[in-house]
């Protein structure tokens, strides 16, 4: 009798054991699954929350460069500043119009302005990562350019005007 007393209690343990087991690796699998849902998620909402920044941003930079372009077309001068650089507080660092010249077969710079601490490189017209972005049909691009992005919106006028922002 006792040896089946003994038998029922190793059978009973390893049982629970195994039981007891299974529920572990379970647990784990579904905390890491749920560790890894979580991560995914957090990092979405950051992204999410950058590029909504990112296109409030883009959408005041948008309208001080319609300010600035008003008095361009007004008064032939792009700067409505007071200063003939932009302010610090600017969320654009520089602004450039250009217009299609027809006799060069290309676009000409016609003005720019920028904030005073801006290293101010001219993009070239030509070369494989820049054509398209100089390209007339493009009416949108965007450039990366040592560490900056540039923004290239077009003008809708008869002189083919672009602007790009820095």
């Amino acid at each position: 009798m006792s040896s089946l007393r003994s038998k029922m209690i190793v059978l009973l343990t390893g049982i629970t054991l195994i039981t007891a087991l299974v529920l572990t690796i379970n647990s784990v699998q579904t905390f890491k699954k749920d560790k890894i849902a979580y991560i995914f998620e957090n990092n979405s909402l950051i992204i999410q929350t950058a590029a909504d920044k990112f296109r409030k941003e883009i959408g005041l930079a948008t309208e001080v460069v319609r300010a600035h372009l008003a008095q361009y077309n007004q008064t032939g001068n792009i700067n409505i500043l007071p200063t003939p650089q932009l302010p610090e507080e600017y969320l654009v660092a520089g602004l450039e119009l250009y217009q299609f010249d027809v006799s060069l077969g290309r676009y000409s710079r016609l003005q720019g302005l920028f904030k005073a601490n801006l290293e101010y490189t001219p993009i070239p017209q030509q070369g494989s990562d820049v054509s398209a972005f100089f390209n007339p049909s493009e009416k949108q691009a965007v450039l990366f350019r040592r560490n900056k992005i540039i923004l290239k919106d077009t003008i809708i006028t008869d002189a083919k005007q672009f602007v790009l922002l820095f």
